[in-house]
């Protein structure tokens, strides 16, 4: 009989985990949230930083850092798309010279390992990841790498690093 309760306790809080991220938080800000970072910090996601946008085998919705012409980028509609200038490779973060041994990335909110092109997938069809919030991060953030990303919480707007200047993606 105690076995039958802790078996049942069990399965109902395995069935009521959502698989939600907060990073250095002790939860999430949204229950739209699948990763989430603090509010206030001077760090931001860094992009991969790929060898050329032809190194890759792309999705839409990806967005990188491209080592070949020095630009931020991201794919759309089955083509990529500038979100920069040209930019400084030379303060692009270095490859991780260390090979994923079972040669596949990190998911998280999906159970299966199946098609993953990127090194974190974030699987949700009901989920989205909140950025790090950084007020003014052009003038916050000491020593920003190409490919560094964050919602700016004073232009209200993303942010993203190319390595020379920051770019902010504002509605038009």
């Amino acid at each position: 009989m105690k076995k039958t309760v802790l078996i049942t306790i069990i399965f109902v809080t395995l069935n009521c985990l959502h698989a939600q991220v907060g990073v250095k938080r002790s939860n999430v800000s949204s229950v739209s949230a699948i990763l989430d970072f603090p509010t206030g910090s001077i760090k931001g996601i860094v992009l991969p930083a790929v060898t050329s946008a032809a190194s890759v085998t792309p999705v839409n919705g990806m967005i990188i850092f491209d080592r070949n012409d020095q630009r931020l980028k991201y794919y759309q509609n089955n083509a990529w798309v500038f979100i920069s200038d040209t930019g400084n490779a030379t303060r692009a973060p270095s490859p991780n010279p260390s090979a994923d041994p079972a040669g596949k990335g990190v998911v998280i909110s999906d159970t299966t390992k199946d098609n993953v092109v990127g090194v974190l997938e974030l699987r949700s069809n009901t989920k989205a990841m909140v950025l790090p919030k950084v007020a003014n991060p052009h003038t916050s953030i000491p020593s920003p790498v190409a490919g560094t990303m964050v919602y700016d919480t004073v232009s209200q707007s993303v942010a993203l690093f190319d390595g020379l200047v920051w770019n902010f993606l504002v509605e038009d």
